[in-house]
C-alpha cells in the first residue's frame, strides 16, 4: 500500500484497499499511508483512505499528523480536506510544533492564511517557546506576520 502511494498508482490503491490491506503499516519514520498521500497532496487516494478506515489523527515517530505533512508541504486543498474530515488542527508534535509552524517554517501562506481562517489557535507555541508569529518575524515573512497578528 505504500508503495503504491508512493508511486501514486490509484488503481493499486484501490484493489489493495478492496483486499483489506492494512491501513495501519508504518514505514521506518513511523509514517502511515495517509500521511505519505497528505505529504502528496492526493486527493483521490486521500478519500480513499479515510473512506476505509484510516486514521485522521495518527502520528509518526516524531508526533507528526497527516495534517503536518499536508502543511509542510504546501497542499492546501489538502489541508482543507482534513480539516473537514477532522483533523486536530492545534495537534503539537514531540517539538511542540503546529500544523500551522510549520506551514509559516516552509513559507507556504496559502496553508497559513487557510488554518487562520479555520480557527486554528496562532498562539500555540513550541518547546523553544515560539509560536508562529515568532518564526515568521524570524524568516522576514511579511505576509504571514500580517496574517498572525
Amino acid at each position: 500500500l505504500m508503495t503504491a502511494i508512493e508511486k501514486r498508482h490509484i488503481q493499486a490503491v484501490r484493489l489493495l484497499l478492496k483486499a483489506n490491506a492494512d491501513l495501519h503499516v508504518r514505514n521506518r519514520d513511523g509514517a502511515s499511508a495517509l500521511m505519505l498521500a497528505a505529504a502528496r497532496g492526493h486527493i483521490i487516494m486521500l478519500n480513499l483512505l479515510l473512506k476505509n478506515g484510516a486514521n485522521i489523527n495518527a502520528m509518526s515517530n516524531d508526533g507528526a499528523t497527516s495534517l503536518f505533512w499536508a502543511a509542510e508541504k504546501g497542499h492546501a486543498h489538502t489541508v482543507a480536506i482534513l480539516i473537514q474530515m477532522g483533523a486536530d488542527m492545534n495537534h503539537q508534535d514531540i517539538d511542540g510544533s503546529t500544523a500551522l509552524i510549520e506551514a509559516v517554517l516552509s513559507e507556504r501562506l496559502d496553508v497559513v492564511n487557510m488554518l487562520i481562517k479555520t480557527g486554528v489557535n496562532k498562539n500555540i507555541k513550541d518547546n523553544e517557546g515560539k509560536n508562529a508569529l515568532d518564526y515568521a518575524k524570524q524568516l522576514k515573512l511579511r505576509e504571514a506576520i500580517v496574517l498572525l497578528k
